[in-house]
């Protein structure tokens, strides 16, 4: 992981090019004041656990060199209000917690994404006096990226690449679906999304890097206010939920479409516009955590040759559906019939690329085990079969004893003498 890359090196306001840029600009970190983040390892980092902070509780301290700037102190104070306020989130002096927040007066503005774990730096510097500023850099501290970096921002922004500072391309990194939590949708407003100027290669002609699809500006995030931001730290058990909810919803997902050979995905996108639709309504909210346990052991169901019979297996299928059912999460009869077929070993791949070949109405779990056990007892059959053939020495399948010899002379096997 990338800790803290280049902070030594931001002196002055200027970068290694020598360009001036704003506080909250500093081209050496990602989205230019997160710490501490690397793309590829940190890119969900909010939907991780271990990166929120528990009950919503943030613990923090302020340097000496910030506690004697009235204007931050009194700043920080109205921040951390607003939050309380408008959030379930507190800020709270730090006693003895092992993790908590420094609000340090460093260079620049920037903070580490969620916690981090010990003390962890949120920078005000000079140039960080903004109620929106402090709001923003707090914002990421409780665990919030930025607004344009969304996987769906593209329905609403505009990006300008050819007008962003050169290299600084990637802080217009957008995520994949199931590499972030949307849980509010997009917004203009948001104290977490930049201004259009942001990383502008031309600040005194107005050169945007990015606008909204409509074509409005985007203000800077000193002159915004906190809204209700979406309640990651929510401390009812259907919050907490909601988070465990969406690290089971994406490994669902991955298995799903994932895990399926190549081979057979053909039927997923054959099918594509019922499979969509299934996949939405099947993974809707619940804030039961029975349901999303159940839901995760269900994709996790798998057949095991020479320990489980076909029956016993597709028994386990149904009685999972059952369970969910009755906890109030039923499933779609192609969740049962796609998780009966997509474990199964080798040996099975015959009768399963046959099925694939099913119309809708015929591939249905109680068809496909039928199917299934057919298969199993043809498969026993001929393994019993096997087994009971003596070796012929003078099988047409049997090769000479010199075959292949070098020298086609001497022998390379023999048969074994009579008892």
């Amino acid at each position: 992981m990338i800790v803290l890359v280049g902070l030594l090196l931001l002196c002055s306001g200027e970068s290694l090019h020598g360009l001036q840029y704003a506080p909250m600009e500093n081209p050496d970190l990602f989205g230019g004041d997160m710490a501490g983040t690397d793309l590829n390892v940190d890119k969900n980092a909010i939907s991780r656990e271990d990166r929120l902070w528990p009950g919503g509780i943030v613990p923090y301290v302020q340097d000496p060199g910030l506690e004697e700037t009235i204007k931050y102190m009194f700043l920080v104070d109205r921040a951390m209000d607003n939050y309380k306020k408008k959030t379930c989130i507190r800020f709270i002096p730090r006693t003895n917690e092992k993790d908590y927040i420094r609000l340090h007066p460093g260079q620049g503005c920037y903070s580490f994404v969620g916690r981090v774990g010990g003390p962890q730096i949120v920078s005000l510097g000079k140039g960080c006096g903004w109620q929106g500023t402090i709001t923003h850099e707090l914002g990421h501290a409780i665990g919030f990226y930025h607004e344009q970096n969304r996987s769906d921002r593209d329905d609403y922004l505009n990006i300008f690449w050819e007008n962003i500072q050169s290299g600084q391309e990637d802080q217009f990194f957008k995520m994949s679906p199931l590499q972030n939590i949307l849980l509010t949708p997009f917004d203009y407003d948001s104290i977490m999304l930049y201004g259009s100027l942001t990383f502008s290669k031309d600040k005194a002609n107005r050169l945007r890097t990015m606008e909204g699809k409509d074509g409005r500006y985007l203000n800077d995030v000193n002159t915004k206010q906190l809204r209700t931001e979406p309640p990651l730290h929510e401390t009812t058990a259907a919050r907490s939920d909601t988070s465990e909810y969406k690290q089971r919803q994406d490994r669902a997902l991955a298995t799903i479409y994932y895990g399926i050979d190549e081979q057979y995905r053909t039927l997923i996108s054959s099918t594509a516009s019922k499979a969509w639709i299934i996949l939405k309504e099947q993974f809707e909210h619940v804030s039961r955590a029975s349901a999303i346990r159940l839901l995760d052991e269900f994709f996790f169901i798998k057949f095991i040759p020479d320990i489980d019979s076909i029956a016993v297996f597709i028994d386990g299928i149904r009685e999972m559906v059952k369970r969910l059912k009755d906890v109030g999460h039923p499933l779609d009869d192609m969740f049962s019939d796609f998780q009966a077929i997509r474990t199964l070993p080798q040996e099975f791949q015959g009768i399963v690329q046959i099925l694939y070949r099913w119309p809708d109405e015929d591939f249905k779990l109680d068809k496909i085990e039928v199917e299934f056990i057919a298969e199993e007892n043809l498969l026993k059959q001929l393994k019993n079969d096997l087994s009971k053939l003596e070796f012929n020495d003078n099988s047409v399948s049997a090769y000479a004893s010199s075959k292949f010899n070098k020298r086609n002379v001497s022998e390379n096997c023999k048969p074994k003498p009579d008892g």
